[in-house]
C-alpha cells in the first residue's frame, strides 16, 4: 500500500494533478480504448463524412504530371477528422427562420462586420448565470435556449459557445467549440471559433464576455492566443475588442491566463448524431489539444496537436493547377485548370484570368482561351450562403 501511495504521489507531481484527478484519469485511460474498440465502426462513418468535404478533382488522378503551375494548400484527406453539422439540419433551419438571422446580419459591410453583428446579438440574449438549460447543455435546441434567455434565464460560457457554434453554422459559417484551461485538467472557459473567408483563418469569439482578440486588426485563434498571446500582450500588440456590453453579472477580468491550454471538440453535430459514451467518434478520442511549453505533461487520451497548420486547418481553400494546355490555332492556347477544395458548405467554384471578372465554373475543371505570354489565374469556392472563399492564384507562361 505504501509503495502504491508513493507511486501515486510521484505520478501526481509529474503530471501536475491531484491524486484524485490522477486516479480518475488513469481509469479513463484504461476504459477508453476498450469502449473505442466496441464502437470502432463509428470511425468508418466519420471517415465517410469527412471525405465528403473534398470537391473537384478526384484525388486518384495524377496531380503533378503535366502541371504548369499550382497554388493553394489543402488538408490531406483523412488528416482532419472534424464533422461539421449540415447547415440544412432541421433545427438550424428553424433557428435561421425564427430569428431572421440573414436579415439580422445583412447590414454588415464585410463578412467580419456581419459576424460581429451576430455575436453581439447572441451575447445580449441573456445574462451570465447557471439556470437549468432547456433540453440539456449538449442536446438542447438552440432556439429554445435563446427564447429561454430572452425570458430571463441566465446561462454560462459553454451554453453561449455552443449556441454561437450552432447559430454560425445556420448561416453557413464553419464553427467549432473550444475549451480553455490554465492547468489542462479543469475546464475553466468555453468559447467558439469561426472560420473567416475574409481573413483566411479561424478566430476565437467569446459570447459570454462579449469579446474577440485582435492583433494588427486581425482576429486571433485559440491556438494563437495559447502560443503567442502572452508575447503579443508584452509587446502591446494584443487588443481586446468588445462587440457588446459586458453582461451585468460578470466583471471585467483578464482571461489570457486561461489560454495556457486549449482543446477542440472535433465535431459540432451534437444534436443530429448522438453518440454513446466511449465512442471513438466523440469524447476524448475525438478531441485535439495544444498547450504552452511551460505546462508540462498532461495525462489524457486526447490527441496533442502542436502544429498550427494542422490545428488551424484551412477551410474553403482551393488547390488550383494549370494542368493541360494545347494550341488551338490563331496563336492561341486552350488551358485546363484543375480544381480541388476542402469545403463543408460547398456550392461551386469560380475562376478568373488576368484580372478579369469572376465566372462560375461547373465541374472540376475550367478551360481558358489565352494568348502567348505571362498569365495569372485565380480560383475560389463559393459556399451555400453565397460567400466567396479566399482566392488561390497561379502564374505561368505560355510560349
Amino acid at each position: 500500500m505504501a509503495i502504491l501511495l508513493c507511486c501515486t504521489l510521484l505520478l501526481s507531481r509529474h503530471y501536475h494533478a491531484t491524486p484524485f484527478t490522477l486516479v480518475h484519469l488513469a481509469a479513463k485511460r484504461v476504459c477508453t480504448p476498450i469502449l473505442a474498440r466496441h464502437y470502432s465502426s463509428h470511425l468508418d462513418r466519420v471517415e465517410a463524412i469527412c471525405g465528403s468535404y473534398f470537391h473537384g478533382e478526384n484525388e486518384q488522378q495524377p496531380q503533378e504530371r503535366g502541371a504548369l503551375a499550382q497554388g493553394g494548400t489543402l488538408p490531406a484527406p483523412g488528416a482532419i477528422p472534424f464533422v461539421y453539422e449540415s447547415s440544412r439540419a432541421e433545427y438550424l433551419l428553424e433557428l435561421l427562420q425564427r430569428f431572421r438571422l440573414r436579415h439580422l446580419v445583412s447590414s454588415g459591410a464585410t463578412e467580419y462586420d456581419r459576424m460581429l453583428i451576430l455575436f453581439r446579438w447572441i451575447g445580449t440574449r441573456w445574462d451570465h448565470g447557471t439556470d437549468p438549460v432547456p433540453g440539456g447543455v449538449a442536446t438542447g435546441s438552440p432556439a429554445d435556449i435563446i427564447v429561454s434567455g430572452e425570458r430571463g434565464r441566465r446561462f454560462w460560457c459553454e451554453v453561449c459557445a455552443r449556441v454561437t457554434v450552432q447559430t454560425a453554422t445556420a448561416l453557413g459559417w464553419p464553427a467549432r467549440l473550444v475549451t480553455a484551461s490554465s492547468d489542462g485538467y479543469v475546464w475553466e472557459h468555453a468559447l467558439a471559433e469561426v472560420w473567416s473567408n475574409q481573413f483566411n483563418k479561424w478566430f476565437l469569439v467569446d459570447t459570454d464576455y462579449n469579446l474577440v482578440y485582435e492583433a494588427g486588426g486581425i482576429p486571433l485563434s485559440a491556438y494563437e492566443l495559447c502560443h503567442r498571446g502572452v508575447q503579443l500582450k508584452k509587446e502591446g500588440l494584443l487588443k481586446v475588442r468588445t462587440f457588446a456590453p459586458l453582461k451585468p453579472s460578470l466583471r471585467e477580468v483578464d482571461l489570457l491566463h486561461l489560454y495556457r491550454y486549449v482543446h477542440l471538440d472535433m465535431r459540432n453535430d451534437w444534436l443530429s448524431r448522438r453518440l454513446p459514451p466511449g465512442s471513438p467518434a466523440g469524447g476524448d478520442l475525438a478531441t485535439w489539444w495544444t498547450a504552452r511549453s511551460d505546462l508540462g505533461p498532461i495525462l489524457t487520451e486526447k490527441k496533442r496537436v502542436d502544429s498550427q497548420a494542422l490545428f488551424d486547418w484551412p477551410v474553403n481553400v482551393v488547390q488550383v493547377r494549370a494542368r493541360e494546355v494545347r494550341e488551338v490555332g490563331g496563336g492561341r492556347y486552350l488551358l485546363k485548370l484543375g480544381l480541388r477544395c476542402y469545403s463543408p458548405y460547398f456550392s461551386h467554384f469560380e475562376v478568373k484570368a488576368d484580372g478579369g471578372g469572376w465566372r462560375d465554373c461547373k465541374g472540376s475543371g475550367r478551360y481558358l482561351l489565352l494568348a502567348p505570354g505571362r498569365h495569372a489565374a485565380e480560383a475560389r469556392v463559393v459556399t451555400e450562403n453565397g460567400d466567396p472563399g479566399p482566392p488561390s492564384r497561379i502564374e505561368f507562361t505560355l510560349p
